[in-house]
Protein backbone atom coordinates (compact mmCIF):
# COMPACT_ATOMS: atom_id res chain seq x y z
CA UNK A 1 0.00 0.00 0.00
CA UNK A 2 1.31 3.36 -0.92
CA UNK A 3 1.34 5.59 2.10
CA UNK A 4 0.20 4.83 5.61
CA UNK A 5 -3.16 6.56 5.16
CA UNK A 6 -4.32 5.46 1.72
CA UNK A 7 -4.67 2.44 -0.52
CA UNK A 8 -3.25 4.10 -3.61
CA UNK A 9 -0.65 1.35 -4.01
CA UNK A 10 -3.50 -1.14 -4.42
CA UNK A 11 -5.08 1.00 -7.14
CA UNK A 12 -1.92 1.60 -9.19
CA UNK A 13 0.58 -1.23 -8.71
CA UNK A 14 4.03 -0.53 -7.31
CA UNK A 15 5.87 -1.86 -10.38
CA UNK A 16 4.09 0.71 -12.55
CA UNK A 17 5.13 3.49 -10.17
CA UNK A 18 8.73 2.27 -10.18
CA UNK A 19 8.79 2.21 -13.98
CA UNK A 20 7.44 5.77 -14.12
CA UNK A 21 10.27 6.94 -11.87
CA UNK A 22 12.91 5.09 -13.89
CA UNK A 23 11.62 6.51 -17.17
CA UNK A 24 11.62 10.02 -15.72
CA UNK A 25 15.21 9.60 -14.49
CA UNK A 26 16.40 8.21 -17.82
CA UNK A 27 14.76 11.10 -19.68
CA UNK A 28 15.91 13.93 -17.41
CA UNK A 29 18.94 12.66 -15.52
CA UNK A 30 17.17 13.62 -12.29
CA UNK A 31 15.93 11.43 -9.44
CA UNK A 32 12.27 11.40 -8.41
CA UNK A 33 10.46 9.45 -5.68
CA UNK A 34 6.92 8.80 -4.51
CA UNK A 35 6.17 9.92 -0.97
CA UNK A 36 3.18 9.37 1.24
CA UNK A 37 1.19 12.42 2.24
CA UNK A 38 3.22 12.41 5.46
CA UNK A 39 6.45 12.83 3.47
CA UNK A 40 7.77 9.31 4.05
CA UNK A 41 9.57 7.68 1.13
CA UNK A 42 7.40 4.98 -0.44
CA UNK A 43 8.64 4.18 -3.96
CA UNK A 44 12.05 4.95 -5.47
CA UNK A 45 13.56 4.30 -8.93
CA UNK A 46 15.87 1.69 -7.42
CA UNK A 47 19.62 1.33 -7.06
CA UNK A 48 20.18 2.43 -10.66
CA UNK A 49 19.41 5.98 -9.53
CA UNK A 50 20.74 6.38 -5.96
CA UNK A 51 20.09 9.50 -3.93
CA UNK A 52 22.80 12.16 -3.85
CA UNK A 53 25.64 11.61 -1.40
CA UNK A 54 24.76 14.93 0.25
CA UNK A 55 21.26 13.64 1.02
CA UNK A 56 22.59 10.29 2.18
CA UNK A 57 24.71 12.09 4.76
CA UNK A 58 21.85 14.32 5.89
CA UNK A 59 19.44 11.38 6.12
CA UNK A 60 21.92 9.21 7.98
CA UNK A 61 20.31 10.02 11.34
CA UNK A 62 16.65 10.00 12.48
CA UNK A 63 16.62 13.78 12.93
CA UNK A 64 17.75 14.34 9.35
CA UNK A 65 15.21 11.86 7.94
CA UNK A 66 12.45 13.48 9.97
CA UNK A 67 13.30 16.92 8.58
CA UNK A 68 13.34 15.58 5.02
CA UNK A 69 9.92 14.02 5.53
CA UNK A 70 8.58 17.28 6.92
CA UNK A 71 9.92 19.21 3.92
CA UNK A 72 8.32 16.73 1.50
CA UNK A 73 5.01 16.66 3.37
CA UNK A 74 4.79 20.45 3.36
CA UNK A 75 5.64 20.64 -0.35
CA UNK A 76 3.03 17.98 -1.13
CA UNK A 77 0.31 19.81 0.80
CA UNK A 78 1.10 23.10 -0.94
CA UNK A 79 1.07 21.45 -4.36
CA UNK A 80 -2.29 19.81 -3.59
CA UNK A 81 -3.73 23.05 -2.23
CA UNK A 82 -2.81 25.10 -5.30
CA UNK A 83 -3.32 22.36 -7.87
CA UNK A 84 0.02 22.92 -9.58
CA UNK A 85 3.68 21.91 -9.27
CA UNK A 86 5.24 23.41 -6.16
CA UNK A 87 8.92 24.40 -6.28
CA UNK A 88 10.56 24.60 -2.85
CA UNK A 89 13.79 24.54 -0.88
CA UNK A 90 14.19 21.67 1.54
CA UNK A 91 15.40 22.05 5.11
CA UNK A 92 19.01 21.48 3.97
CA UNK A 93 18.90 24.21 1.33
CA UNK A 94 18.46 22.12 -1.83
CA UNK A 95 15.89 22.81 -4.54
CA UNK A 96 13.01 20.43 -5.20
CA UNK A 97 9.54 20.35 -6.70
CA UNK A 98 6.42 18.43 -5.82
CA UNK A 99 3.43 17.14 -7.83
CA UNK A 100 0.39 15.85 -5.91
CA UNK A 101 -1.49 12.62 -6.63
CA UNK A 102 -5.13 12.72 -5.55
CA UNK A 103 -7.64 9.98 -4.88
CA UNK A 104 -11.27 11.06 -4.66
CA UNK A 105 -10.06 14.65 -4.18
CA UNK A 106 -7.88 13.61 -1.25
CA UNK A 107 -4.11 14.09 -1.33
CA UNK A 108 -2.67 10.58 -0.96
CA UNK A 109 0.79 10.76 -2.51
CA UNK A 110 3.39 13.17 -3.87
CA UNK A 111 5.99 12.83 -6.59
CA UNK A 112 9.09 14.63 -5.39
CA UNK A 113 12.15 15.55 -7.44
CA UNK A 114 14.91 17.29 -5.51
CA UNK A 115 18.59 17.01 -4.57
CA UNK A 116 19.68 19.73 -6.99
CA UNK A 117 20.81 23.37 -6.95
CA UNK A 118 19.87 26.22 -9.24
CA UNK A 119 23.17 28.00 -8.74
CA UNK A 120 26.80 27.20 -8.03
CA UNK A 121 27.48 27.14 -4.25
CA UNK A 122 28.67 30.50 -2.90
CA UNK A 123 29.83 31.66 0.53
CA UNK A 124 26.32 32.26 1.89
CA UNK A 125 25.32 28.73 0.83
CA UNK A 126 28.07 27.17 2.92
CA UNK A 127 27.16 29.30 5.92
CA UNK A 128 23.54 28.22 5.62
CA UNK A 129 24.45 24.55 5.22
CA UNK A 130 26.61 24.53 8.35
CA UNK A 131 23.82 26.20 10.31
CA UNK A 132 21.02 23.80 9.34
CA UNK A 133 23.08 20.60 9.58
CA UNK A 134 25.27 21.30 12.63
CA UNK A 135 23.13 19.07 14.87
CA UNK A 136 23.05 16.10 12.49
CA UNK A 137 26.47 14.72 13.36
CA UNK A 138 27.91 15.16 9.85
CA UNK A 139 31.53 16.24 9.44
CA UNK A 140 31.81 19.58 7.63
CA UNK A 141 34.55 18.56 5.13
CA UNK A 142 32.60 15.45 4.13
CA UNK A 143 29.38 17.42 3.67
CA UNK A 144 31.18 20.14 1.70
CA UNK A 145 32.66 17.57 -0.66
CA UNK A 146 29.23 16.00 -1.17
CA UNK A 147 27.63 19.41 -1.81
CA UNK A 148 30.11 20.09 -4.59
CA UNK A 149 28.86 16.95 -6.36
CA UNK A 150 25.23 18.16 -6.46
CA UNK A 151 23.68 18.70 -9.87
CA UNK A 152 23.20 22.34 -10.85
CA UNK A 153 20.36 22.95 -13.31
CA UNK A 154 18.82 26.07 -14.83
CA UNK A 155 15.44 27.50 -13.79
CA UNK A 156 14.11 26.53 -17.22
CA UNK A 157 14.97 22.88 -16.66
CA UNK A 158 13.46 23.00 -13.19
CA UNK A 159 10.21 24.37 -14.64
CA UNK A 160 10.14 21.78 -17.43
CA UNK A 161 10.82 18.87 -15.08
CA UNK A 162 8.20 20.15 -12.63
CA UNK A 163 5.61 20.36 -15.41
CA UNK A 164 6.45 16.81 -16.53
CA UNK A 165 5.97 15.44 -13.01
CA UNK A 166 2.69 17.34 -12.68
CA UNK A 167 1.37 15.81 -15.91
CA UNK A 168 2.42 12.39 -14.63
CA UNK A 169 0.65 12.97 -11.31
CA UNK A 170 -2.52 14.04 -13.14
CA UNK A 171 -2.40 10.88 -15.24
CA UNK A 172 -2.11 8.73 -12.10
CA UNK A 173 -4.96 10.63 -10.47
CA UNK A 174 -7.23 9.98 -13.46
CA UNK A 175 -6.14 6.36 -13.78
CA UNK A 176 -6.77 5.75 -10.08
CA UNK A 177 -10.23 7.30 -10.34
CA UNK A 178 -11.14 5.13 -13.34
CA UNK A 179 -9.98 1.96 -11.59
CA UNK A 180 -11.90 2.83 -8.43
CA UNK A 181 -15.05 3.51 -10.44
CA UNK A 182 -14.69 0.18 -12.24
CA UNK A 183 -14.22 -1.65 -8.95
CA UNK A 184 -17.28 0.00 -7.45
CA UNK A 185 -19.34 -0.87 -10.51
CA UNK A 186 -18.29 -4.52 -10.25
CA UNK A 187 -19.03 -4.55 -6.52
CA UNK A 188 -22.46 -3.01 -7.14
CA UNK A 189 -23.20 -5.61 -9.82
CA UNK A 190 -22.11 -8.42 -7.52
CA UNK A 191 -24.24 -7.07 -4.68
CA UNK A 192 -27.27 -6.74 -6.95
CA UNK A 193 -26.76 -10.25 -8.31
CA UNK A 194 -26.60 -11.59 -4.76
CA UNK A 195 -29.82 -9.77 -3.92
CA UNK A 196 -31.52 -11.25 -6.98
CA UNK A 197 -30.33 -14.73 -6.05
CA UNK A 198 -31.65 -14.33 -2.51
CA UNK A 199 -34.98 -13.05 -3.84
CA UNK A 200 -35.16 -16.02 -6.21
CA UNK A 201 -34.55 -18.47 -3.37
CA UNK A 202 -37.23 -16.89 -1.18
CA UNK A 203 -39.82 -16.25 -3.88
CA UNK A 204 -39.58 -19.08 -6.36
CA UNK A 205 -37.94 -22.08 -4.73
CA UNK A 206 -40.75 -22.92 -2.28
CA UNK A 207 -43.35 -22.70 -5.10
CA UNK A 208 -41.22 -24.89 -7.32
CA UNK A 209 -40.85 -27.49 -4.58
CA UNK A 210 -44.58 -27.61 -3.84
CA UNK A 211 -45.24 -28.23 -7.53
CA UNK A 212 -42.70 -31.03 -7.51
CA UNK A 213 -44.30 -32.52 -4.42
CA UNK A 214 -47.64 -32.72 -6.21
CA UNK A 215 -45.95 -34.40 -9.16
CA UNK A 216 -44.28 -36.85 -6.78
CA UNK A 217 -47.60 -37.81 -5.19
CA UNK A 218 -49.14 -38.29 -8.63
CA UNK A 219 -46.31 -40.60 -9.76
CA UNK A 220 -46.58 -42.61 -6.57
CA UNK A 221 -50.35 -42.89 -7.00
CA UNK A 222 -50.02 -44.31 -10.51
CA UNK A 223 -47.07 -46.54 -9.56
CA UNK A 224 -44.30 -44.94 -11.65
CA UNK A 225 -41.43 -45.69 -9.26
CA UNK A 226 -38.41 -44.48 -11.32
CA UNK A 227 -40.02 -41.15 -12.19
CA UNK A 228 -41.04 -40.68 -8.58
CA UNK A 229 -37.45 -41.29 -7.42
CA UNK A 230 -36.09 -38.67 -9.86
CA UNK A 231 -38.63 -36.10 -8.66
CA UNK A 232 -37.75 -36.92 -5.04
CA UNK A 233 -34.06 -36.29 -5.79
CA UNK A 234 -34.96 -32.89 -7.28
CA UNK A 235 -37.01 -31.96 -4.22
CA UNK A 236 -34.22 -32.91 -1.83
CA UNK A 237 -31.72 -30.84 -3.85
CA UNK A 238 -34.06 -27.84 -3.70
CA UNK A 239 -34.56 -28.26 0.01
CA UNK A 240 -30.80 -28.38 0.57
CA UNK A 241 -30.37 -24.98 -1.12
CA UNK A 242 -33.31 -23.52 0.77
CA UNK A 243 -31.98 -24.88 4.08
CA UNK A 244 -29.06 -22.44 3.90
CA UNK A 245 -31.51 -19.52 3.92
CA UNK A 246 -34.52 -20.88 5.83
CA UNK A 247 -33.55 -23.92 7.95
CA UNK A 248 -36.67 -23.81 10.14
CA UNK A 249 -38.97 -23.88 7.10
CA UNK A 250 -37.16 -26.89 5.65
CA UNK A 251 -37.31 -28.80 8.94
CA UNK A 252 -41.06 -28.25 9.12
CA UNK A 253 -41.62 -29.34 5.54
CA UNK A 254 -39.49 -32.45 5.93
CA UNK A 255 -41.54 -33.45 8.97
CA UNK A 256 -44.65 -33.09 6.83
Amino acid sequence: MLGTDSNFGTVVDIKTLEQILKSFSHATGLRAVFCGSDGSLEVTPGSEFPEALFCQLVRNCPRGRSRCAKSYATAGREAAKWGEPYIFRCHAGLVGWAAPVLQEEEHVSTIICSQVLMWEPEDFFWDEIWEVTKDLGVESPELALAAKQLTVISPQRVKAAADLLFLTANYLTRKGSIILEQRRAIQDQQARLQELLEERKEKYLPIYSFKKERELLEKIRVGKKEQAERILDDILADELILFVKQPDLVKTRLQE
